[in-house]
């Protein structure tokens, strides 16, 4: 919403017109120097606005701001609704919801974004709201080198972008959701700094100057925006001129230029299964991702900022062209009203100021709270991973000491082995001097009886019984061969 309202006055003051930005609350702060060009611009406070100052038209861009906008000098007044302001307030926050209900019944020139609150405020408070349609630089988005490379295995990268803890946004049915895609990589932009443990967030970033967005979305595949309410989703818009797709809620006035299949896939609000069935249908349907994003870059061809501030400088004209009577007194008996409801809704505010405080204390408790209860699972964690390393470890001891037991066992085999060996070589070496024995008497034997015989042959006996025996031996052949009778 502020970035439709700088860019606008950036470009009406490019265009040669006197823009000044007045900020109620001190607060808040002044830094226009997080939106690109708006340097050039004249901003100050409301409490230090010159008595004399007169503008041709003051805007109120806030229904808060509806009450304050009647103290700057205009000749005419203007509203620029960009939201369903009255929605944004729940339980202890209802008492509020009636005095922006009477800012939006004052006579304002009212202008908004959307054909969706052009039909309510006519509807509801018989408005005749200019559209003028919003639209983002298309040429700080496109062809930026994105802040981180995108995973190579192809694996879906989903951004979530939105305050935590305001409960519109829907930031933790988004967290939810992604719970059951552990392998997605999550990027997630938030502008409170409002984050829960349980939610599994891969790259964070808190308040990011504008001009540093383009490179997150080019970071990503998906922008995951499950809000309740959006007066136009300029994000979702933003992340198409990235080469994007989104998975979007079915918020009032989305069907004015997403269409489910072609550029987007649309979920009905607060439906769990649907986003995750979405989410499902994005990681496993072949080519519906490059059908969306094809998609997603033709829907940006249907804005133009310039065409776009053109018709808010044309509207412009025509209203501070107005003069008379009744134009300068149609806002006397509006200011009049709201001066009266002033000191009524500064106290409500208070009290709804404490029950916020006392919310937020309350919340941070609970945040704290379950943060120590994170750290505690972390630590019982821990404990069962030490108890399950000691274990381990004495099983790894006993392992061992059987081991040492199992080594002794052998090294006493062993020696078992090396006696029994040791036994059989002396009783083989025995043996083996028993044969050595053996085989030299037999030896000494062969040779005395190889003496004896040579001692025997060489005697005058043994060669007369070798004449007698030889006839003989002559005898015994002749018989038995018949030839002798």
């Amino acid at each position: 919403g502020l970035f439709t309202l700088y860019e606008h006055s950036n470009r009406l003051q490019a265009r040669g017109h006197d823009v000044t930005l007045v900020f109620e609350q001190d607060w808040l702060g002044i830094v226009p120097q997080t939106y690109p060009g708006l340097e050039k611009l004249k901003v100050i406070h409301l409490k230090d606005v010159r008595e004399d100052q007169v503008w041709d038209i003051a805007f109120a861009t806030w229904w808060e701001t509806a009450y304050a906008v009647e103290s700057l000098k205009a000749k005419q007044y203007g509203y620029f609704v960009q939201g369903f302001e009255e929605r944004f307030y729940d339980t202890p926050e209802r008492g509020l919801v009636t005095f922006v209900e009477k800012s939006l019944r004052q006579p304002f020139h009212y202008f908004t974004v959307s054909q969706a609150l052009v039909s309510f405020l006519k509807t509801k408070y018989g408005h005749q709201a200019q559209l003028i349609p919003n639209s983002i630089p298309f040429e700080r988005f496109r062809g930026v080198t994105p802040l981180v490379e995108k995973p190579a295995s192809g694996a879906l990268r989903i951004l979530v972008e939105g305050p935590g803890n305001l409960a519109l946004k829907r930031i933790s049915h988004a967290f939810r959701a992604l719970a059951d895609f552990p392998e997605f990589e999550v990027f997630y932009v938030s502008s409170d700094d409002y984050r829960k443990p349980e939610w599994k967030i891969d790259r964070y970033f808190a308040a990011v100057p504008y001009d540093q967005m383009p490179a997150i979305y080019a970071s990503c595949d998906v922008l995951l925006k499950l809000s309740a309410e959006e007066s136009f989703g300029l994000p979702i818009l933003e992340m198409f001129a990235s080469g994007g797709t989104a998975i979007v809620t079915a918020f009032a006035g989305h069907d004015e230029w997403l269409r489910d299949g072609h550029n987007a896939l649309i979920v009905p609000i607060d439906d769990r299964s649907a986003v995750v069935a979405a989410l499902r249908r994005l990681r496993d349907e072949a080519g519906l991702l490059g059908r969306l994003r094809k998609g997603a870059a033709e829907t940006c061809a249907l804005f133009d900022w310039d065409r776009s501030n053109a018709a808010f400088e044309k509207a412009l004209i025509g209203i501070v062209s107005e003069t008379g009577t009744a134009s300068a007194n149609r806002f006397v008996q509006a200011f009049q009203e709201l001066r009266v409801s002033k000191p009524g809704l500064e106290d409500l505010k208070t009290h709804t100021g404490l029950i916020q405080h006392q919310k937020a204390v309350i919340e941070q408790r609970d945040h704290k709270i379950t943060h120590l209860e994170g750290l505690l699972r972390e630590k019982d964690m821990l404990l069962h991973n030490k108890e399950q390393t000691v274990l381990h470890k004495e099983q790894i001891l006993l392992a061992k000491e059987q081991l040492i037991q199992h080594k002794e066992n052998l090294l006493q085999g062993k020696e078992q082995f090396i006696q029994q060996k040791e036994n059989v070589v002396q009783e083989l070496s025995a043996q083996l001097a028993l044969r050595s024995t053996q085989i030299h008497d037999l030896t000494q034997s062969v040779i005395s009886r190889d003496r004896d015989i040579s001692a025997l042959q060489a005697s005058p006996a043994w060669k007369l019984g070798r004449l007698v025996l030889w006839p003989m031996r002559i005898m015994k052949q002749l018989l038995a061969r018949g030839k002798l009778a």
